[in-house]
């Protein structure tokens, strides 16, 4: 259980406390030559420091952190979710502040991949800036965990572009002013959005699985490790990961049986390089959709979305086109039921960008001007 390997770790004893009380460090350059994980020179991160820490006694724990500021961070953030979760009355995930940063991050790539969209993204994202701004003071540690591949994408992509890093400057600087020092929720999204290292991406997978297992049952859990899984292939710690991976393989050849389960396989295999195994689970979970409801509804998309990409990895210039036809189409049809507007919105502008940057990689000329005449309202300057 999760308290009882932290007792293990040491890290259960309230009368243990730090001497020293750092303030909480303003955005500061690094320079290292990990793309994937470390911000540029120009750039800044923010670390936050709680009222005190602790001391792990687990051997193998300090045979893999390697030095004293990893530990603190970890322990302080592991601390602090231990004591949220013991307090906590409620331990539900609130799905709203999850939903808008994936509608954040949706705005930030159709901005990178189709800038002639940027006039109509960026309304999106001061709108979308401005609810998740007033939802942090809220904000759960559960809920940071169940972002935890968005959050791992802001991080990977804002060394190479100024969209991505603002977002999530403004993500961090946002949390510092809704939320206290030592609140669970700041330390682990600055830890997330920190140069993250591979022992503490392995400590949260493991304490993080706990977690959502305790809160949310056994399918949380498991689309938790799914998504930390997929977080460390963005990150470039897919190594450190691997034999977690496997083992989750191993054990969920043959359980998956609704649409979300075998999402969750697929993405799985597809973090780990296996895009067979990935197209074939994803197979079933699309073929499961058509028997579900609601949920089969809710998994069709994003469903959509990991075909397409496994479709350009194993070269279906042909298959990957017609499915990002469906992905717009879905969209279209999903989302005028939901909006009854005639305006476009963030998922349609994503789909319509999606395929116009299909179509500009390999010239079809024709047919991208014909996406913009029929959509002339998506590329307006």
């Amino acid at each position: 259980m999760f308290r009882d390997r932290l007792r293990q770790w040491g890290m259960n004893d309230k009368n243990r406390r730090s001497a020293v009380k750092p303030k909480r460090k303003a955005l500061r350059s690094a320079a290292n030559g990990d793309k994937t994980s470390q911000p540029g020179s120009h750039y800044k991160t923010i670390a936050c420091n709680s009222s005190r820490s602790v001391v792990l006694g687990h051997e193998n724990v300090y045979n893999v952190l390697q030095t004293p500021a990893e530990i603190l961070v970890l322990q302080r953030t592991l601390k602090g979710i231990l004591d949220w979760q013991q307090h906590a009355e409620d331990s539900t995930v609130d799905l709203d502040f999850p939903c808008l940063l994936i509608d954040m991050e949706k705005c930030l790539r159709v901005s990178d991949n189709t800038p002639s969209m940027c006039r109509r993204i960026a309304a999106h994202l001061r709108t979308t800036s401005a609810k998740l701004r007033n939802l942090m003071v809220t904000c759960t540690p559960l809920t940071i965990l169940q972002s935890v591949y968005v959050i791992s994408y802001l991080t990977s992509e804002r060394n190479c572009s100024p969209w991505y890093y603002e977002t999530s400057r403004f993500l961090v600087n946002a949390a510092v002013e809704a939320l206290p020092d030592s609140h669970p929720s700041l330390l682990l999204l600055c830890l997330l959005f920190s140069s993250i290292t591979p022992s503490q991406l392995v400590m949260i997978y493991e304490v993080g699985s706990d977690v959502m297992k305790q809160c949310g049952g056994e399918a949380e859990s498991f689309t938790f490790r799914s998504e930390m899984h997929n977080a460390a292939f963005k990150l470039g710690l897919s190594a450190t990961m691997r034999s977690y991976a496997d083992a989750l393989c191993a054990a969920t050849q043959t359980e998956a049986t609704d649409s979300a389960r075998l999402y969750d396989v697929a993405r799985l295999y597809q973090s780990t390089g296996q895009y067979e195994k990935s197209s074939d689970a994803l197979r079933r979970c699309l073929a499961q959709c058509e028997g579900e409801s609601d949920r089969g509804s809710t998994i069709l998309l994003p469903a959509l979305r990991l075909l397409s990409f496994l479709q350009s990895k194993q070269n279906d210039f042909v298959g990957e086109e017609i499915t990002l036809q469906k992905i717009l189409k879905t969209t279209l049809a999903r989302d005028r039921r939901k909006l009854h507007a005639s305006q476009l919105s963030i998922g349609e502008l994503g789909a319509i960008s999606e395929l116009e940057t299909f179509y500009a990689y390999y010239n079809l000329n024709e047919k991208r001007d014909a996406l913009h005449l029929e959509y002339p309202s998506a590329f307006e300057l």
